[in-house]
């Protein structure tokens, strides 16, 4: 098209617009919105009223809520990471956790019940808690929280509590997977003859947890 001008163009109804190099340029793609009100961590079917009731706040409270906020928590029986979301805590754990690293209202209170726990003077803790998990993992996770203080139950008697007797090995894989240790005590769970059997967080640390509260166990 070399010589023809841009009126010529016109004249033959041809846009002079996106051609390049003898080739036309595709319309640009338009830039991707996300949906800031999308939970990056989402429990479909799951809500967490249930555990922290209805949390509400401002537009900008509510948006950073959905990002999985953590923090570290220096314990006796070494760092523990916890994380908060959409106003709830969804994690304890023993390992490292994935998120933005931050210090919030709810994550100060709970690294403070934590110190008053491990100090000996809280027994019972307060906190808004949303574990993802499926229906009978939550069943099971909601169980272990009526464990009273400085109580061990065996895997049998939790099956019994759950509602599900039969179904002791499913009942302690559910167990296992609490991601919310020590609030959710499954560390109050032992074998039927009272040994420490499995724990996420070690078993020195279950026993370490277990004296807290007052428990001798066999092979402690």
């Amino acid at each position: 098209m070399e010589g023809i001008s841009k009126t010529h163009l016109r004249i033959m109804g041809i846009h002079t617009i996106g051609i390049r190099c003898g080739r036309d340029d595709p319309a640009p793609a338009k830039a991707h919105r996300p949906n800031v009100g999308a939970t990056l961590c989402g429990r479909p079917g799951y809500s967490a009223k249930r555990y922290a009731g209805d949390h509400t706040g401002s537009p900008l409270q509510q948006i950073r809520g959905t990002i999985m906020i953590t923090t570290t928590y220096n314990s006796p029986i070494g760092p523990l990471y916890i994380a908060e979301q959409e106003g709830t805590i969804t994690h304890l754990v023993f390992k490292s956790l994935p998120g933005e690293t931050g210090e919030t209202l709810l994550l100060k209170q709970c690294a403070e019940q934590l110190d008053a726990y491990f100090g000996g003077t809280l027994q019972t803790f307060d906190l808004p808690l949303a574990p993802a998990g499926t229906a009978f993992q939550r069943r099971v996770w909601d169980t272990l929280q009526t464990i009273p203080y400085g109580t061990t139950w065996s895997y049998k008697a939790l099956a019994e509590a759950a509602g599900s007797p039969r179904g002791y090995r499913a009942v302690g894989l559910a167990n296992n997977r609490n991601p919310i240790s020590i609030l959710i005590p499954c560390h109050r769970v032992v074998g039927i003859s009272g040994g420490l059997t499995g724990y996420g967080g070690g078993l020195s640390n279950k026993a370490y947890l277990l004296e807290l509260e007052g428990i001798t166990l066999p092979n402690l």
